[in-house]
């Protein structure tokens, strides 16, 4: 299996895309799927989610969930903590979901035969499944964070970061967690950065002095940092179907 490595888009549109955002949407939605939500619609605009729901209203029972630079747009219902996704709370539900990074760049990667939310949660389902399809060659996309809003990372709130990179240390770690468990003979240079990166057994450490992690403690939202950092702990590969994700579990393949 060859395996390419990409930041903040795909290089080519091939047959397996897998995209990791670990803080927090790769997390928030693998978390709501193993809960039992029935699937999760993903939005790359506030507005078409925020119409969405309207649509929706009345055939399903829906929730509005999301974040802007973090924080929850006006008239969502909460947004994409990963402590928000309780079986209490999403169970048997439709999840409408917005966010800044990974709903901006799936929307660019549908033409794929197989798209699917991997982070170091899931890491071990998503690399068992990924083992078993034996695909000749597949492309990880560490989604990063947009340069507005390392932008307004540094600028509004001080969070120091490089304005015209789109890396995030977390979504490195996340698809070195996924390459470590992953059946390749080939790989990308970005891919030998991000496995050298994760085989520092200080991984945790790193991730807490990235950009990112800064942004959840200003949002005093440090819980939400340690449920990224948990480590394969959901056999749930989140897959794009007909514009919806749906759980795929080890019985699935």
């Amino acid at each position: 299996m060859k395996v390419k490595v990409s930041i903040g888009k795909p290089e080519s549109i091939g047959s397996v895309v897998v995209l990791v955002d670990v803080i927090r949407s790769s997390t928030a939605i693998a978390i709501a799927l193993k809960n039992g939500a029935k699937y999760v619609l993903p939005f790359k605009d506030t507005e078409d989610a925020l119409k969405a729901k309207d649509r929706l209203n009345g055939q399903e029972d829906v929730i509005l969930a999301g974040e802007e630079y973090g924080e929850k747009p006006e008239g969502f219902d909460i947004t994409n903590s990963p402590s928000n996704m309780t079986r209490e709370f999403v169970e048997d539900k439709v999840i409408i979901y917005r966010s800044s990074n990974l709903t901006r760049v799936l929307a660019g990667c549908k033409s794929a035969d197989e798209l699917l939310i991997g982070g170091i949660v899931n890491s071990g389902a998503i690399s068992d499944y990924i083992n078993s399809m034996e695909p000749e060659e597949i492309e990880i996309v560490a989604c990063g964070i947009s340069k507005e809003e390392a932008t307004y990372l540094k600028e509004k709130l001080g969070i120091y970061g490089d304005e015209g990179s789109e890396i995030t240390i977390e979504d490195i770690i996340g698809t070195g967690s996924i390459l470590s468990r992953l059946d390749f003979d080939k790989l990308s240079d970005i891919g030998i950065i991000s496995l050298m990166v994760y085989n520092n057994p200080q991984w945790r450490e790193e991730v807490r002095r990235g950009r990112i992690a800064h942004l959840l403690r200003h949002l005093n939202l440090e819980e939400d940092l340690e449920h990224c950092l948990e480590e394969n702990q959901i056999d749930i590969v989140p897959l794009l179907k007909d514009d919806r994700i749906i759980p795929l579990s080890g019985t699935d393949y």
